[in-house]
């Protein structure tokens, strides 16, 4: 199908009069729509019409003449005075219309028809004007197109019924109908650019690397001589940007003209990208996908704030730009903190604690949090001869020193306050290991289990995740929680079989021997 602009060329250039020697009949015409949106009402209005006089004897006017429509009169002498003009620009390209017998000009062209068809919408849209003709797109109409018949020849704008707000893609659409151009083609102005967001977690570690993907629409850019379509991309600090990661596609094939900036005119650093797609390239996909892909790597500081929220923003037309809603999504990194105390809440210092995660997937096995210093990155390592498999476990004296001993794992002990932490998680099941208890008290013979989930997070709908909830201002956010470690004092004895018991065994026995001489030797004194 023709684009727009080549059309709009030919209404501005030839169609719509450019001297008396254009000859046309009274035949009706046709507009053809293409793109039109599914469920949308089209209407139409008749702004010019188009008069002729004389018959060269084929059917045609041998001359014609545009006139305001008595619907557009107010409008002309109003907001679209700006429209009709006394003279003639310098190259004679501006079309002749007689207003109340007077020969003034159309002052519509590629330069100010988006501005012409805004303000035209509006006043179509709030005041009671004549409809030509109308149609509600259908999915055949708007996958391949539809003919609306016209039964008067003129100059006609089609503007979707109930325009909410103004702006370049809700404007109506021109075409001027002739009967040496009875067929006209519009290609109908998307609505308002839409810019989605999504990312694959809702909480993460740090160190874990998340996918972000947006998408939207290559909108139809119809009478630009330039048009941007520029997306802005920005994270916070607990979100390190990778900034090789940026992919466009759009309709599912990657492209490489999009110019990808992601420092300022400063040469500062955005943690995030500005996206400029260069739209008027690919009108041959209007409607179809436009997608970016990149990642970031969640940082330390994520555990500083609640959550870390990633937002886009489209602008979009001619400067100045129009912009869509900003779309914003959020995850979050938790922290596990102990409380170490005693049965009467006295705090605890030096307990030494590790700490494991339940596998997410069957087959593998609970493994201990390291955070790796050097490539600031939690990870998940084992112990050798150490499992623990949940809250039963029962974690001997010598499971104990093994982890005591561990170099490859993460290790916290409790402060003055009885407090301790393992920072840097995400939602999912942890077991506190306690491999040695403070001086006087006795460790804890099972690990502790800790349930980390976000503060509103649902894991039952994980659907309705990343968004702000019915009746939430906010999304969800990061676990907080003191897990509460109790001790009791005294000591706890050896377990079975060890040196402990045997010396046990040794000492009763001796009693036993004792306590048979001394009722010996009794009874021989007592025999004497």
């Amino acid at each position: 199908m023709k684009g727009f602009k080549k059309v709009l060329t030919g209404i501005l250039a030839a169609t719509m009069i450019m001297g008396a020697s254009l000859n046309v009949s009274a035949a009706a015409g046709k507009i053809s729509v293409n793109h039109a949106e599914e469920g949308t009402k089209y209407n139409f209005y008749r702004v010019f019409d188009l008069k002729g006089t004389g018959d060269n004897g084929s059917g045609e006017y041998t001359s014609v003449s545009y006139t305001i429509n008595k619907d557009w009169t107010a409008f002309f002498n109003g907001d679209g005075k700006a429209y009709i003009v006394d003279k003639n620009t310098e190259d004679g390209k501006l079309n002749p219309i007689n207003v109340d017998g007077v020969t003034k000009y159309i002052n519509i062209t590629e330069a100010n028809v988006v501005e012409f068809t805004n303000t035209a919408t509006k006043y179509a849209t709030v005041s009671d004007k004549t409809v030509e003709a109308s149609f509600t797109a259908d999915a055949t109409d708007a996958a391949n197109g539809t003919d609306v018949e016209v039964n008067e020849l003129g100059y006609y704008i089609m503007v979707p019924e109930n325009v909410a707000d103004q702006n370049t893609f809700s404007s109506g659409s021109i075409a001027s109908i002739t009967s040496t151009a009875p067929n006209a083609i519009v290609n109908v102005k998307a609505s308002k650019p839409q810019i989605e967001k999504t990312d694959d977690v809702i909480s993460a570690e740090i160190g874990q690397t998340v996918t972000y993907t947006l998408t939207g629409k290559v909108p139809n850019t119809a009478s630009y001589e330039d048009y941007k379509y520029i997306l802005s991309d920005r994270m916070d600090e607990g979100l390190t940007f990778n900034k090789e990661s940026v992919k466009v596609y759009i309709d599912n094939a990657e492209i490489a003209d999009a110019a990808i900036a992601t420092t300022d005119e400063n040469n500062k650093d955005l943690n995030g990208f500005d996206a400029d797609i260069p739209v008027m390239k690919y009108q041959a996909k209007i409607g179809t996908e436009i997608k970016i892909t990149y990642t970031a790597t969640v940082n330390e500081k994520a555990v500083e704030k609640p959550q870390q929220k990633n937002k886009v923003t489209l602008k979009y037309g001619r400067n100045p730009f129009e912009t869509t809603e900003s779309k914003e999504e959020e995850l979050y990194s938790s922290n596990v903190v102990i409380s170490k105390q005693n049965n009467s809440g006295v705090k605890l210092e030096n307990a030494k604690f590790a700490l494991v995660k339940k596998a997410e997937n069957a087959g593998e096995t609970n493994k201990f949090y390291f955070y790796n210093d050097t490539t600031k990155k939690v990870e998940w390592v084992d112990v050798a001869d150490v499992t623990i498999a949940d809250e039963t476990t029962s974690v001997t004296d010598e499971m104990a020193k093994k982890i005591a001993d561990a170099t490859t794992i993460t290790k916290v002990s409790t402060d003055k306050n009885g407090a301790a932490t393992f920072k840097g998680l995400k939602d999912g099941t942890y077991y506190l290991v306690e491999f040695e208890a403070p001086t006087g008290y006795n460790r804890l013979a099972n690990p502790q289990k800790v349930s980390v989930v976000g503060k509103d997070a649902d894991a039952k709908t994980p659907e309705l995740e990343n968004v702000a909830q019915a009746g939430q201002t906010e999304f969800d956010s990061q676990y907080v929680g003191e897990e509460k470690v109790i001790n009791e004092s005294g000591v706890t004895l050896p377990s079975t079989g060890g040196i402990g018991t045997t010396i046990f065994y040794i000492i009763g026995g001796l009693l036993i021997v004792a306590a048979v001489v001394f009722f010996v030797v009794r009874r021989r004194g007592d025999a004497e």
